[in-house]
């Protein structure tokens, strides 16, 4: 069993690969995800970043919980990832689609070569009104000293 450090786990609509080793994170949930009505249909994307102690070869899997019917449901799946140096390192799961029949809580777990399940991140479901937006102008918070 693989020692590995999860740093980041990212839930959004989602994820595109780009030129020069960057992903574009699209839709990304800061808070809560806000639905209008259960049951819903949605789709949700993953950006996770883990860190390795052993390099090489590692069969990373991925679960996620998820408020469907009755009591629950999951997803699961696994992936095959060649850590090639011990820093962070990236992937992403696309355009997984869940059945949400009430709120509560989506939990992302994650394994690496067959141990246990670690629970990464948990992100809450809820109904209510979409709350505006509060993003100030980037030239209000930097400032240049040169």
């Amino acid at each position: 069993m693989a020692d590995f450090t999860v740093h980041t786990v990212v839930f959004c609509d989602e994820v595109r690969r780009e030129a020069g080793n960057k992903d574009m994170l699209l839709g990304v949930f800061g808070g809560d995800i806000i639905l209008t009505e259960v049951p819903a249909v949605i789709a949700l994307s993953f950006w996770v970043e883990v860190s390795v102690k052993e390099l090489g070869e590692h069969n990373v899997g991925v679960r996620i919980d998820f408020p469907g019917p009755p009591k629950g449901d999951r997803a699961e799946g696994e992936l095959s990832l060649n850590f090639l140096t011990s820093a962070p390192t990236a992937f992403a799961l696309t355009r997984a689609p869940m059945r949400i029949e009430r709120v509560g809580e989506i939990k992302f777990y994650i394994r690496f070569d067959n141990g246990r399940w670690r629970l990464a991140r948990t992100k809450r479901l809820r109904i209510g009104a979409f709350p505006p937006a509060a993003v100030p102008e980037a030239s209000s918070l930097l400032s240049s000293t040169a």
